[in-house]
């Protein structure tokens, strides 16, 4: 009951704020991770652009080499020095031949001037061993198993280059008038743009290409970059994306953008966590803010427990006793508890029930003594009726020994049986008194014989007054004396299964057992019907509950030989009885 008490108030609060509690959660939780991916695609759209923006002007650039290259290659002016041999008609002495190549190398040096890097432009023929070149400082040497006609890197000397023929020539022929244009682009130059996209950010761009070192700029983070290189070598990429990486126990977004002019890849990282810096400061603040809510909730719910639960649980508690019979019980009133009044007010009930029960159970005992001596007064006269027409009869016998002997025993017996200041007497003692009644009528009659067999044991046990002799002379009265000849009336004890057995038997008339089963369930009515049964045994079976309980009473059988038995039966603990039978008849 106080379990099903507090489940149902308590507990359910409980259940409740969890229930209110996981909602909360787990809306935060998907607020939060919404924030998270919205903020990582705004940081990777910015660096996507920032990429692309910086990947267009570098794929510009190499365009217009490109272009350049292009230009030089299908130059009349170039085709015309390069085969002198075959114009040399053309020219009239060496000078023109000088003028040329000097008009030729303007034109070169004005074209690399075109592209702001520091290029370089080498124009290679077989016709002649000469390089014509843009930068005199700068030597090249080609052969036709180095052509390359898209842009490569060369780690060694740092720098991209790339070959081009005439639309539709072969690099691998060894025509007398093949020409071929490299256009050099220095790695330097990179470096600086990624060093420009790296000011204002806090991540280290690089070309990424597989199988070859980075392209990174001077103040890059070199083992990281490694590690995010290597990442990279294991994903299929796109032309454009993003990967997010842990590395170190911290996140990275790296953001990459493709070059189809370039065969290279741009690509830049951020630390997420220092920009999710903020986020992860507000969840951290409302977790903390739903730790202290959980503390304070617990203390609430501490203060609710010793200040209501554990309280209104010992009231119930107490009152539960009070339900079982505990009228002793009583609570501890605290002055600073709001239950104080109504702690107050229980115990005052308490006590005034337990005035009451008491007043109750005194007034009961005194009910029970009055009711036992008025039964007991009701048997005694009957008794002495009896006795006086036995001697009566014995007079007008002229037996003055017999008169004398049965006048001896009649005092005996009316000398215990008029001691009402003692309600009980002990076995043994009621026994004594039975043989003094059953020698009046053995002399009376000359044809009765009894035996008194009880175990030691009980000889000694308390039982109300007066309680044996109504069931003996009943055996004589309706059992004896009807039948002609010897008759024997035997009393016998035991004790079995904690209950006390007391047996007084007759070899009388007897009875059918239909009338038995009817005797019995007469003598257990609340009233006595005086019409079927004698008020003297319907006395004896109330006494006996009176005395030792519910439990306790009379019980009728037929003797299998002839006669009537009747059994007095109590329980062992005749303390225990009494007092069962104050509970139940309070209650």
């Amino acid at each position: 009951m106080r379990m099903s008490w507090n489940f149902n108030i308590f507990r359910k609060v409980y259940v409740l704020i969890f229930l209110f509690l996981i909602p909360v959660l787990v809306l935060y939780y998907y607020s939060n991770q919404i924030s998270v991916e919205v903020v990582e695609k705004e940081i990777n759209n910015r660096n996507l652009n920032k990429l692309s923006y910086v990947l267009s002007q570098l794929e510009s650039d190499f365009e217009q080499l490109s272009l350049i290259s292009l230009a030089l290659v299908q130059d009349p002016d170039i085709h015309k020095y390069v085969n002198s041999d075959v114009f040399m008609k053309t020219f009239e002495d060496d000078y023109d031949l000088v003028e040329l190549k000097v008009k030729i190398m303007e034109k070169i040096s004005f074209l690399s001037l075109l592209n702001h890097w520091r290029n370089g432009i080498f124009i290679y023929s077989n016709n002649r061993s000469e390089v014509l070149s843009s930068n005199i400082l700068l030597r090249g040497n080609f052969t036709p198993n180095e052509f390359s006609p898209n842009w490569e890197y060369n780690p060694q000397d740092d720098l991209f280059y790339k070959h081009t023929v005439a639309p539709g020539a072969d690099p691998k022929d060894d025509q007398d008038n093949q020409l071929i244009v490299e256009v050099r682009a220095p790695v330097s130059y990179i470096r600086q743009m990624l060093e420009q996209l790296k000011v204002g950010g806090d991540g280290d761009p690089f070309l990424y290409r597989p199988s070859t070192p980075p392209i990174v700029n001077g103040t890059t983070n070199e083992p990281l970059v490694e590690q995010l290189n290597h990442r990279l070598d294991q994903e299929k990429l796109q032309e454009a994306g993003h990967i997010t990486e842990k590395i170190n126990g911290k996140k990275y977004l790296i953001t990459y953008v493709h070059s189809s002019v370039m065969g290279w890849t741009l690509a830049d990282y951020a630390k997420v966590d220092s920009i999710l810096a903020p986020i992860e400061m507000g969840r951290n603040f409302f977790w903390i803010s739903v730790g202290m809510l959980l503390i304070l909730c617990f203390v609430v719910a501490l203060l609710l427990f010793f200040h209501v639960q554990r309280p209104t649980g010992e009231l119930i508690d107490s009152m539960h006793r009070l339900k079982k019979g505990d009228y002793q019980v009583r609570l501890r009133p605290d002055k600073n508890n709001v239950f104080y009044f109504i702690f107050k007010r229980f115990n005052e009930m308490a006590a005034e029930i337990q005035h009451l029960i008491e007043k109750a159970y005194v007034e009961k005992l005194r009910t029970n003594e009055a009711v036992m001596k008025q039964l007991q007064a009701q048997i005694n006269p009957h008794f002495l009726y009896n006795s006086l027409f036995f001697i009566q009869t014995m007079a007008k016998g002229g037996r003055e020994e017999e008169v004398e002997a049965i006048c001896m025993h009649l005092s005996e017996y009316y000398r215990y049986a008029t001691r009402v200041d003692r309600q009980t007497v002990t076995l043994r003692e009621e026994l004594s008194y039975i043989r003094n009644y059953l020698e009046i009528h053995v002399m009376r009659t000359q044809r009765i014989h009894y035996e008194i067999n009880v175990p030691e044991d009980m000889l000694e046990m308390e039982i109300p007054r007066m309680l044996v002799q109504p069931l003996v002379e009943n055996a004589i009265k309706h059992g004896v004396e009807p039948k002609p000849g010897e008759c024997l009336i035997r009393i016998g004890g035991e004790t079995a299964n904690g209950r006390h057995h007391l047996y007084i038997e007759d070899s009388g008339v007897g009875m059918s057992s239909e009338k038995v089963d009817h005797l019995n369930g007469l003598i257990r009515q609340s009233a006595n019907e005086e019409d079927e049964i004698g008020c003297g045994v319907w006395n004896i079976h109330q006494r006996m509950k009176f005395k030792f309980g519910e439990e306790a009473g009379l019980v009728f059988s037929s003797r299998d030989e002839g006669g009537l038995l009747v059994g007095l039966h109590w329980p062992d603990d005749q303390a225990e009885g009494g007092e069962r039978n104050v509970q139940i008849a309070v209650g």
